[in-house]
């Protein structure tokens, strides 16, 4: 699911569940009152939405997996009914994972796309929403897996960040969050290892799409330490830096950790962070409102846990960077 805030009002999107189908669902909140439930698709085998705020529109997409192959779809939302659903990617393409930004002037749609036997990211830019999305362009790694993006808007330019992965083995033994051994079953989304993170900075004046990294070093991409099957990164920058969380498997061997690093000139640096824990590997639940972090997770005493809401200043952060 995911959220934006415009013109007053909430929106959320979120996949329902029934009868073994799945659907896409647009609710608005207003003055923290639901005022309405929009259904986007009919029922079937829809999932992973995302939505953004382009132009004073609400944009949301999503993976359609009706078919042989998924597709992207996306519809914008205005004070109305929806608009037609269109496609972003055909079925023959193998489009997955959507995830959007906008600068104001260019929408950008970033996903994985599989052929060639790996996954490949791919960007698409949008500049009117009466127009279709552009060509796709890759602009990940040429080697492995590159897998879950994140996406941060800073002064008009946009910032990528992914890991790049190769998958388990089948049959290696992992523990749960349950402390009990589960079996590698085919690659899947969530199984990655030997990962290292990837950065892009992109640019669109309307023809041409500009791809830097983040510094004059080129400094594009992180090397993770393998053993503790690192990744699931989200980018984000507060002032004159730009910080990087992900998780990692933690001395607790059936939770993840969480882990910030900022970029120090050309140098990433590990910041000390209070322990932050997941179940899973999965991407964190964080939000930036000015010098103040905020993230979703689980604190362990003993044999006690506590799911809450962790705060972090960023001032205190980078005091000794």
């Amino acid at each position: 699911c995911g959220a934006v805030c415009t013109g007053g009002r909430t929106c959320v999107v979120y996949t329902a569940y029934d009868d073994r189908q799945k659907a896409i669902f647009l609710l608005i909140i207003g003055e923290d009152v639901p005022k309405g439930k929009i259904q986007l698709t009919d029922w079937g085998k829809f999932d992973f939405p995302s939505i953004c705020v382009h132009q004073s529109k609400v944009v949301v997409s999503w993976e359609n997996f009706s078919q042989t192959n998924s597709q992207i779809e996306y519809v914008f939302v205005g004070d109305d009914e929806p608009s037609s659903i269109q496609q972003a990617t055909s079925c023959q393409e193998r489009a997955y994972q959507p995830q959007m930004i906008s600068n104001g002037d260019t929408l950008f749609l970033i996903y994985e796309s599989f052929f060639e036997k790996r996954y490949h990211l791919m960007v698409r830019m949008l500049e009117d929403s009466h127009h279709r999305f552009s060509e796709a362009v890759e602009i990940g790694f040429d080697t492995l897996n590159d897998l879950s993006p994140s996406l941060w808007c800073q002064d008009g330019e946009i910032y990528v960040s992914w890991e790049n992965s190769s998958p388990l083995y089948t049959d290696y033994v992992w523990k749960n969050h349950k402390g009990t051994d589960v079996t590698m079953p085919a690659f899947g989304h969530g199984w990655q290892v030997l990962c290292k993170m990837g950065f892009r900075k992109l640019g669109f004046d309307g023809e041409t799409l500009t791809v830097s990294s983040l510094d004059t070093d080129w400094n594009a991409e992180l090397e993770l330490n393998n053993a503790e099957s690192a990744g699931e990164p989200v980018v984000f920058m507060v002032g004159e830096f730009t910080y990087l969380a992900y998780v990692s498997k933690a001395e607790q061997s059936h939770y993840w950790k969480l882990v910030i690093q900022a970029l120090n000139g050309s140098m990433w640096e590990f910041i000390e962070i209070p322990e932050i824990l997941f179940d899973y590997r999965q991407k964190p639940v964080l939000v930036v409102s000015g010098n103040r972090i905020f993230v979703s997770g689980i604190r362990v005493m003993g044999e006690k846990r506590e799911y809450k809401v962790f705060q972090l200043e960023t001032d205190s952060l980078t005091k000794n960077l």
